[in-house]
């Protein structure tokens, strides 16, 4: 069993068990979790379930850093499959969120500058 593998196992026992709790910001943050596992493997429709899983379970407003880094992994996704407007939607999703709030992302500490350092190169990437 290779490490992605055992990611796989345990991001789905963590996703059982913030179902069981009734937790919706734990269970966003595990689909995301799971999004980026099925990605990493190449598994695209897992990949594109689990990403929009997270909006599903995101009722929550102040959640930013996870609905930003889910727009930026479908934008990979459409972006492989060469749906190139639907990529290029969400990572203009993605680069919105995160700068019609950065008060908010500037509050995620050393982290902060990393989503729109992340954005910036897929939008350019996608065009090209």
């Amino acid at each position: 069993m290779d490490s992605l593998d055992k990611s796989l196992l345990c991001g789905r026992k963590l996703q059982g068990l913030s179902t069981y709790l009734g937790d919706q910001f734990f269970n966003s943050h595990c689909s995301k979790l799971l999004a980026d596992i099925y990605l990493a493997k190449g598994n695209k429709d897992s990949a594109f379930y689990y990403y929009r899983n997270v909006f599903s379970f995101n009722t929550y407003t102040y959640a930013r850093q996870l609905a930003v880094s889910s727009y930026a992994g479908l934008a990979k996704l459409f972006k492989q499959e060469g749906r190139i407007d639907s990529a290029l939607f969400y990572a203009r999703q993605a680069l919105m969120v995160s700068q019609t709030n950065k008060e908010n992302i500037m509050s995620w500490g050393e982290n902060s500058d990393t989503y729109t350092a992340e954005i910036s190169p897929l939008l350019a990437e996608i065009y090209y």
